[in-house]
């Protein structure tokens, strides 16, 4: 594992989500691409899953296996995880213009309104969605009947899958309140946990992580 300087990732968080813009989503995407990546010892697995963005269909699919020298602190999780994560969105080969990344993670609900998908988002320059099973920063409040995420303001909301299951949606970047929560909502699928393209994503990472720890032994 490399020595990792917190006070300069820190530093840089705090920099770069100057660059995150709030707005309503200027176009209606062809496509949305969970992302998520599993571990086995110092590997990470990370897999990209594009889906149409009416139908769900699932277009293409793209994974990557690659070491991860970065240790896992609460926060910090781009440093660790968003270095696979690009390398499998280059391999996935999709115009990312068309697109809208939703992924395992925060957005702006985080100590330093900088999370995993606010950092790919930025970099990226794409829309993109954080949908994590926990909340990291911020407070859950109810407004008007539904239940918000509220760091300064409101950043986030609660979204029920069919089957009850609770995820923490937030923006990414270049994302309004409302085109998170109602693209989140829709892309839930039967009775699974996560959103659709995430759900794909986590399971296909998951089996590859299986797989590479039979033939690690």
């Amino acid at each position: 594992m490399v020595v990792f300087n917190f006070e300069k990732a820190s530093y840089a968080q705090k920099l770069l989500s100057g660059r995150i813009r709030i707005s309503k989503l200027d176009y209606v995407p062809r496509y949305i691409v969970g992302l998520d990546v599993s571990y086995i010892k110092d590997y990470g697995l990370g897999v990209a899953v594009a889906a149409e963005f009416d139908s769900l269909r699932v277009v293409k699919v793209a994974s990557v296996v690659d070491r991860v020298e970065v240790p896992y602190v609460p926060g910090y999780l781009a440093f660790r995880e968003a270095p696979v994560l690009f390398k499998v969105l280059r391999k996935l080969k999709l115009d990312l213009r068309e697109s809208i990344l939703m992924v395992n993670g925060h957005g702006i609900t985080h100590p330093r309104r900088f999370g995993i998908a606010s950092h790919i988002g930025v970099v990226l320059d794409v829309p993109s969605i954080g949908v994590a099973k926990r909340i990291l920063s911020g407070r859950v409040v109810k407004l008007d009947g539904r239940s918000v995420i509220v760091v300064d303001n409101i950043v986030g909301g609660v979204v029920f899958s069919r089957g009850r299951h609770r995820v923490y949606a937030s923006i990414g970047h270049r994302v309004s309140i409302d085109d998170v929560v109602s693209i989140v909502d829709r892309c839930f699928v039967g009775l699974k946990p996560l959103p659709y393209p995430l759900y794909l994503a986590d399971k296909y990472s998951r089996d590859m992580a299986r797989d590479l720890k039979v033939r690690l032994g």
